[in-house]
């Protein structure tokens, strides 16, 4: 988690959030009390499903619009940009 720049505090408000929503349900690990499984409720299954298809129509629209080869490339810089970002953040973290 902080390998991603996202704080464990930050993670459990984004959980509460969901929880809230309706869209998670959390179970606690009997093994071990302070272990949690997260789970989708059908709502959050069914939001979840849409999002996937309204994302795959979306970049369907670019892929078509740039054609295949401008979309891969762009595909590609966004992929170097994160990894750069990321880098960046850890070489500051150091």
């Amino acid at each position: 988690m902080e390998a991603r720049g996202v704080s464990k505090p930050a993670i459990s408000r984004q959980l509460a959030v969901l929880r809230q929503l309706g869209y998670v349900s959390q179970k606690t690990v009997q093994a071990d009390k302070r272990r949690h499984i997260l789970l989708l409720t059908p709502l959050g299954k069914q939001t979840e499903r849409a999002a996937t298809e309204a994302l795959g129509t979306e970049l369907e629209h670019w892929a078509t619009a740039l054609g295949h080869a401008s979309f891969t490339n762009l595909l590609d810089l966004l992929r170097q940009v994160g990894e750069l970002r990321q880098q960046a953040k850890v070489e500051a973290d150091e």
